[in-house]
This record gives structure tokens, C-alpha cells and sequence, in this order.
């Protein structure tokens, strides 16, 4: 009867970790090593794969983009200065960074 519980319990929490960081497997192996208890509160204590794909989304994604249009010969510097000023609006850069962009952008004017 333990062992069976032991098993169950380990695949309930393990179904915790599908969607976060730690992953399904590593959230059973833990389970099924240590105890469902230390496999739960690992993943409890992991990220969600939600709130990890949002920061990429907003933080990495404008920065790639950004790369990748300073690398082109030619830029339509109104258009850059639009982003950058959408992104600001957006949050998704401070106003340092968004200064600095906007000078930079403007010397190549």
C-alpha cells in the first residue's frame, strides 16, 4: 500500500511540473526518489513556462529585432525612431535606454 501511494503521489506531482520549468520528468524523478512532498515544492517553486515565454516576449525579442535592423545598410530612421518610442510607451525599455537610442538614432539622420 505505501509504495503504491508513493507511486501515485509521485505522478499526481509530477503533473505540477508539466508546466513549469522543472518539467514533468524532473519533477517525477525527484518525486519518486526523495518523496512527492520535496517533488512538490520543487515545483511549485519553479517558474511557469508562461511567465518565462512573457519576459522573452517583451525583453529579448524588441532587443533581437533592434540587432538585427542596425546590421541592415540602410534604415528607415523615422521608422526606428517610431519603435523605439512604441517600446518606451510599452515599458518594454526605460527612459535611459530610450534617450539613448533616440540620440543615436538622430545622429544618423
Amino acid at each position: 500500500g505505501l509504495i503504491i501511494g508513493w507511486l501515485v503521489l509521485s505522478f499526481i506531482v509530477a503533473t505540477i511540473g508539466r508546466d513549469r520549468k522543472i518539467g514533468y520528468g524532473n519533477t517525477l524523478i525527484l518525486s519518486l526518489l526523495l518523496s512527492p512532498i520535496i517533488g512538490a515544492l520543487f515545483a511549485i517553486a519553479s517558474q511557469r513556462n508562461s511567465e518565462i515565454k512573457t519576459y522573452h516576449r517583451t525583453f529579448e525579442a524588441p532587443t533581437l529585432h533592434w540587432e538585427a535592423n542596425y546590421q541592415a545598410e540602410e534604415i528607415d530612421i523615422d521608422e526606428e525612431l517610431n519603435t523605439n518610442e512604441r517600446l518606451f510607451n510599452f515599458g518594454a525599455i526605460n527612459e535611459t535606454e530610450y534617450k539613448t537610442e533616440k540620440q543615436r538614432l538622430e545622429k544618423l539622420k
